[in-house]
């Protein structure tokens, strides 16, 4: 069985596991954060790139979820 694939902030990712990662970041409350304050590191619950990395300075925190600033304004 094919899935379908879509590019998300530079990952290639399954359209129905992208979709379902939106419905759940969309029943979270965010927090704006700066990403000097990732000790170690993290992932984007929506497309998982890694946070802290250098494509913003700030990102999203709901309890220990994490989205990146990308996804938060282009999908929230």
């Amino acid at each position: 069985m094919n899935s379908t694939k879509i590019m998300v902030n530079g990952a290639l990712m399954d359209k129905n596991f992208f979709e379902e990662n939106i419905q759940e970041a969309k029943a979270c409350s965010w927090e704006e954060k700066s990403m000097t304050i990732i000790a170690n590191h993290g992932h984007c619950i929506v497309c998982a790139i890694a946070l802290p990395n250098k494509k913003s300075d700030r990102f999203f925190a709901s309890g220990s979820l994490l989205l990146c600033d990308h996804c938060y304004k282009n999908y929230l």
